[in-house]
This record gives C-alpha cells, sequence and structure tokens, in this order.
C-alpha cells in the first residue's frame, strides 16, 4: 500500500551479489573438471567443467555405500561372499582379497569398500542388498535422479571402467554432499585403516587396509588437517579422482576433482587442487549473520492505529546467517516486502511481511512480524459509530420508502 512506508532502523546489510569471482584460483587447478561448494547450502563457489561428464571410477562407491546404509539392514548382518561376486573383477583392480563362503558383516563390507577401495566387496554388497549387479545399479540411477543428478548413469557399483558408466564434478557433489550428512557414512570415510578378521577359509591372521586418501594422513605431503573424507578414485580412462569434504571452525565444503594426473615430480593434481580449493574456500568466505531473532528491521505507520500504537516495529522471527565472500559485500538492502491492507488491530507477532535475501543463488528468508499490538483509534471508532449510524438511518428511510410506494400501488389497483 502506498501509506505504508518503510524506515530502515539499521544503515547498512552485508548482501553478497549473485556473482562469485574465482579470484586467481582458476589458474592454479590443473585437474580438466572441478567444483567447490558449502556443503550446508550447496553454494557453488568454484567450478571448472563442472558439468562436462566424465568417469568417476571408484568415487561410484559412495552411492554404493549410501544404497546400504539406507537398506534397512542391519550392520551387523552377516553376508556370504559369492564366486559370481569375485569373478567378475578385472585384473588391476583393487580388491579386499575376499574368497567365496567367507562371511563378513556389512559393516566389515563398508569399511573396506570405502577405504582401500575393495571391488569385491562392492560386489558383494550389491548382490545383497538387491539380488544382481544389474538391479542393484538401477537402484543407483533412482537414487541419482533423486539427488538432482542428471548426467549420471551407473552400470555397476563399483566404479569399474564402461563406456556407459560416467557422471559429473557437479553430480558427484551433490552424491558427497548427501552422503555426508549421514553420520555412519562420515565415521568411515574419515579413518585410516580398517580390518577383516581371520576365517576358516583364511585363517591365519586379521587383514589389515589402509585407506587410500592420503589428505588424511598427518605424516603425508598432502596431508590436510581439515580434511574429514571422502573418496578416491581412478581408473587409466577417468584419471585421478577424488571427492572431498572439510571442516573447519564450522565451515564445511565438499570439493571433487575428476581427471586428475601426476607429473613428472609425483605431484597429484587430484590432492594439491583439492587443497588449492579449499584454501581458497577458507581464506574468501566466512558464515556472517545478517539478521538476529528479534531484530527491528524496519518501522511502519499504520493509518487507522491510536497515535501511541500508529508506528509499529517489525522484527524478524528467525535468524538469517549465510556464506558470504569476504571481500565481495555489497552494502546494501534486502528486499522488504509487507502485506497488503496493513490495518489496527494487529497482535503482537501477527505476520505482515517478509524479508528476503538471494546469496550466491541461495534465497533466504523471515517473516516480518508485529512487536507489539496496534490498537485502532479511538477518532476512528467515532467516526465508524457515526458512518454505522448514518448507514442504519438510510436503510431505515429506504424501507420507510418503499412500503409507502407499494401502498401506493395497492390504493391504485383497488381503484381500477
Amino acid at each position: 500500500m502506498k501509506h505504508i512506508k518503510c524506515i530502515f532502523v539499521f544503515i547498512f546489510i552485508a548482501l553478497l551479489s549473485n556473482i562469485s569471482y574465482a579470484s586467481d584460483i582458476s589458474s592454479s587447478i590443473e585437474s580438466p573438471s572441478a567444483i567447490l561448494i558449502h556443503a550446508d547450502t550447496g553454494a557453488i563457489l568454484f567450478e571448472k567443467n563442472s558439468k562436462q561428464r566424465m568417469y568417476p571410477a571408484s568415487t561410484t562407491k559412495i552411492m554404493t555405500a549410501i544404497l546400504v546404509l539406507e537398506s534397512g539392514h542391519s550392520l551387523n548382518e552377516y553376508v556370504t561372499v559369492s564366486e559370481s561376486a569375485i569373478n567378475n573383477i578385472p585384473e588391476g583392480y583393487s580388491t579386499a582379497y575376499l574368497k567365496a563362503g567367507e562371511k563378513f558383516t556389512l559393516e566389515q563390507l563398508l569399511n573396506v569398500l570405502l577405504l582401500p577401495s575393495a571391488n569385491d566387496a562392492a560386489n558383494v554388497l550389491a548382490e545383497y542388498i538387491s539380488g544382481s549387479i544389474p538391479a542393484f545399479a538401477d537402484k543407483m540411477n533412482k537414487k541419482a535422479a533423486e539427488l538432482g543428478c542428471i548426467d549420471t548413469h551407473f552400470v555397476n557399483p563399483s566404479g569399474i571402467h564402461s563406456e556407459d558408466h560416467y557422471s559429473t564434478a557437479f553430480d558427484l557433489s551433490l552424491i558427497g554432499r548427501y552422503a555426508m550428512e549421514n553420520n555412519l557414512f562420515r565415521s568411515f570415510v574419515n579413518k585410516t585403516s580398517c580390518m577383516l578378521p581371520a576365517t576358516s577359509i583364511h585363517p591365519y591372521n586379521n587383514r589389515i587396509f589402509n585407506n587410500s586418501n592420503r589428505l588424511l594422513y598427518s605424516d603425508d605431503i598432502y596431508y590436510y588437517p581439515y580434511a574429514i573424507g571422502i573418496k578416491t578414485g581412478f581408473t587409466t580412462p577417468a584419471g585421478d579422482c577424488l571427492v572431498s569434504a572439510s571442516s573447519k571452525n564450522g565451515l564445511s565444503f565438499i570439493a571433487v576433482i575428476l581427471g586428475g594426473k601426476e607429473d613428472e615430480n609425483n605431484k597429484s593434481q587430484r590432492y594439491s587442487d583439492t587443497i588449492a580449493l579449499f584454501n581458497f574456500g577458507y581464506e574468501n568466505y566466512v558464515l556472517h549473520d545478517f539478521n538476529h531473532s528479534g531484530d527491528v528491521i524496519c518501522e511502519i505507520q499504520v493509518e487507522n492505529a491510536s497515535s501511541d500504537t500508529k508506528n509499529l516495529r517489525l522484527q524478524c522471527d528467525k535468524s538469517i546467517s549465510a556464506l558470504i565472500n569476504i571481500d565481495e559485500i555489497n552494502l546494501t538492502s534486502p528486499e522488504i516486502f509487507l502485506d497488503e491492507n496493513i490495518h489496527a488491530p494487529i497482535y503482537k507477532d501477527d505476520i505482515l511481511g517478509k524479508i528476503k535475501y538471494t546469496i550466491l543463488g541461495i534465497k533466504y528468508e523471515a517473516n516480518l512480524v508485529a512487536s507489539y499490538d496496534v490498537k485502532v483509534s479511538p477518532f476512528f471508532i467515532y467516526v465508524l459509530k457515526i458512518f454505522l449510524i448514518v448507514l442504519l438511518v438510510v436503510l431505515i428511510l429506504l424501507i420507510i420508502f418503499r412500503n409507502k410506494k407499494n401502498d401506493s400501488l395497492k390504493i391504485d389497483n383497488i381503484c381500477l
């Protein structure tokens, strides 16, 4: 309404523009495909060919683990290794040296699936959950679609190379982000080692396996102290792949590298690029509180209100926090939307509008509520009473006039 005028009681509100700039990070990312996202909101902070279809190799196993964890089966259930699960793995692919007839719990198989990237464990899990590898692959594709992946197609649970088995850095960031919301999954991918116990078929000793993710080892040149997972991958066609997560001071990121290589000095692009992306995130972005619950956002005039309540302050009903770029904050106002026909009486906490932000493509909003009761003006009530009395008198006169007119018509008819 034109008679409602917002008067902002704060001078500046930091609002990040929709465009984020990658500074000089672009030139330092050597891998052909990469992405960095904010884990909490999915906001994209950097991307390079992130929607180009690539081979995901063993990063595929993230999806396999998700489906196992969401299958409803207890992790203490025992699974028997079948001949078919271990006979179809090409030479050169990593395994946990499982033997047909051995029995392991789902938890043990998930450990070797995610840490040493055992392809035989992937097949065993797929058969147990869905009865066959093709049936499990169907579930993988259905889940990928549910997560918003439009350029992903799985044909196996392991990432063993196939021309029809592909994904993108963007899609894998969606999958990785979703997986890290599962506390059990987080506990698996953050470990540096795991063990398979001796069995009747392999009775001599426990099998110890290390995590293939070098970001997690404090004595490694690629150690990253804030890394908390997730999964490596490699095949000759796919190159070096890595889906990773980090967390520092409440700020979490997901990074994906596809198609990386090692140079002549054994420098691994997937690790150096991942570290560069994480450092870029922590050096350039911060969580910022835009509003707190109860903050007064604006003041409006309610025209039919009493003089002592007509200047109404509107408050946020909840806090709004968002990821912002430290160097690219625009000092500007958010969008304020007020309801039409705001008039007294108004009661405390009535919703009268909204405050909205769009930051890094993510929308945030809170309700604007009345900070106190607004009473109707006594003068307005007096005028309203007079209006109602006048209206009542007019109605009575109209009724009287109508009745007289009807009586006159009756007399005329009798005379005729």
